[in-house]
């Protein structure tokens, strides 16, 4: 239904809504992971009932006869020519296919998954008869064997990563290397929220039904505790003003569930306690339960402190990363509502021969107007230089001009961007300094609280104009000139943590997983 009312619509109704766009890339891997899952869920099926078929062709009963028709008719050549069109006529994003009956393709997959699905149901319901249980191959012995177990989720991952090597050849074919490899990551990262939301769904529900409650109350209780929890979470983001980010809301919704659930089963387990009748073990706990946790094998030791040392160190770098930034954003706060902010930063003195400019009170810099040509000097070999004798050295780039001023120009009015614009500073004389062949006019200098930025007018002259004082022959141009970072501000710490995070964040995933290096620039 989300799909059908956001197809072609991009206005508020949809906006934000990227898995319901039929055209999106997260919806059509949304789509191929549900798709997956499917087939991995049919093999645990079967793996629980390995004799199904057998039970379906020998029952007589017209429910049996049903599953049968509708499986050979019905499912398996829709699923078979849905499945051809996906392989050989991919969409790709931003395209909408039309299929059987003038359907389209999206609308096709969600028929499809929404029968495979009651088809199931329906089976399973027909098989968890007491007559056809055993028929069926459904043994708690083999159940508890830890070998069929491996058997069954290695072949659970056989089928994953299968189905990723077919859609990203399929990709790579008929779309590029980037679209593919864009898909495939999406990929890895809906199907564990996907397997992460089934099995919570899974846990909730057995921990609802083993407290006496019937499966269809547990539903209803789950769907309403949901919907609670996520009304409650839109207003609280509503309430400060963010109730536009569903993700945020999402998180949020979760979290309150979660901790309604344990409140529910904390209130239940006081009510058992209480109750003297409710805490003599029942015949079902006196026959035992299975057991389905792997065992601890000695010789897995190594490998699991190894991923426990993993997994706490980069707990701790997270950690560590987000106090700092938290830490960083607070101090930057307080340090602008309080004023507490270092006047001069960066100042300059005139020295013997040019200026020295003072950073911080720790670096200088010195520059000169002319060459030191005493006679102390060090001459220079020309034999020693690449350039012929009589040449001076200088780099490629510094011939060129962009509106009339050169490299060097745009470095040195960055570099008054740091200066505060007081009379202590003296901003023009030192423009003067540092371009006596143009005249710079400083314009509206912004106020300490802000970035420090400058505005300045640069008139450049030709050589014709200068000596007779016509205004013809000069150009303007504006400049602006913004600092970078300001060491004592701690909201520029803040901005350069936030700013070289993500490539920082990808070397590091590049040093464990080699292949990102070879994403490409569509990809990243």
């Amino acid at each position: 239904v989300g799909q059908a009312i956001c197809e072609g619509h991009t206005d508020s109704r949809c906006h934000g809504m990227p898995f319901f766009n039929p055209t999106a890339r997260v919806n059509r891997i949304l789509r191929f992971v549900l798709f997956v899952a499917m087939l991995q869920w049919v093999q645990a099926w079967t793996g629980l009932f390995p004799m199904w078929h057998e039970v379906l062709l020998k029952s007589k009963s017209w429910c049996a006869t049903l599953c049968s028709w509708t499986l050979l008719f019905g499912l398996a050549p829709a699923s078979f020519f849905r499945f051809s069109a996906w392989l050989f006529r991919p969409a790709g994003t931003g395209v909408s296919q039309q299929l059987m009956f003038g359907l389209r393709h999206f609308f096709v997959d969600a028929v499809l998954v929404t029968c495979w699905t009651f088809w199931l149901l329906f089976a399973s319901s027909m098989l968890l008869d007491r007559h056809h249980l055993s028929a069926a191959g459904f043994s708690l012995r083999r159940i508890a064997d830890e070998s069929a177990w491996q058997i069954l989720t290695g072949s659970l991952q056989f089928t994953l990563v299968v189905w990723q090597m077919v859609s990203f050849a399929r990709g790579c074919i008929k779309l590029g290397f980037a679209h593919a490899q864009s898909d495939w990551i999406f990929c890895t990262i809906l199907f564990p929220w996907l397997l992460a939301f089934t099995w919570t769904i899974t846990f909730v529900l057995v921990a609802i039904t083993r407290s006496g409650v019937s499966v269809p109350l547990a539903l209803a209780g789950i769907a309403l505790g949901t919907l609670a929890s996520h009304v409650a979470a839109f207003a609280i983001c509503s309430f400060v003003d963010r109730g536009q980010h569903l993700l945020l809301v999402n998180i949020l919704g979760v979290y309150i569930g979660r901790q309604l659930f344990h409140l529910v089963r904390g209130l239940q387990r006081r009510g058992s306690n209480a109750d003297p009748a409710a805490n003599k073990p029942s015949s079902l706990h006196r026959r035992g339960s299975v057991d389905f946790a792997v065992p601890n094998h000695a010789s897995s030791a190594t490998e699991r402190s190894m991923a426990g040392a993993a997994v706490r160190t980069m707990i701790m770098i997270c950690l560590t990363f987000v106090s700092v930034l938290t830490g960083c954003v607070l101090l930057g706060g307080l340090q602008q509502r309080t004023g507490l902010l270092l006047d001069d930063v960066m100042s300059w003195n005139s020295s013997p021969g040019g200026i020295e400019i003072i950073n911080s009170h720790v670096s200088r810099m010195s520059l000169l107007q002319q060459l030191n040509t005493s006679a102390g000097a060090k001459t220079i070999d020309p034999a020693e230089v690449a350039l012929p004798p009589g040449t001076t050295p200088r780099y490629a780039v510094c011939g060129h001009t962009w509106h009339g001023l050169s490299l060097l120009d745009y470095a040195l009015l960055a570099q008054t961007s740091y200066f505060n614009p007081s009379e202590k500073n003296d901003l023009p004389a030192l423009l003067r300094v540092l371009m006596p062949h143009k005249n710079i006019i400083l314009k509206a200098p912004p106020p300490l609280s802000s970035r420090k930025w400058l505005e300045l007018r640069v008139t450049s002259c030709a050589e014709g104009a200068k000596s007779t004082g016509s205004a013809t022959g000069c150009s303007s141009v504006t400049v602006i000139a913004i600092s970078g970072t300001d060491p004592s501000r701690f909201t520029d710490y803040a901005e350069n943590l936030r700013m070289w995070t993500e490539p920082v964040s990808l070397q590091i995933l590049s040093t464990l997983f080699p292949t990102v290096r070879t994403w490409p620039r569509d990809t990243t």
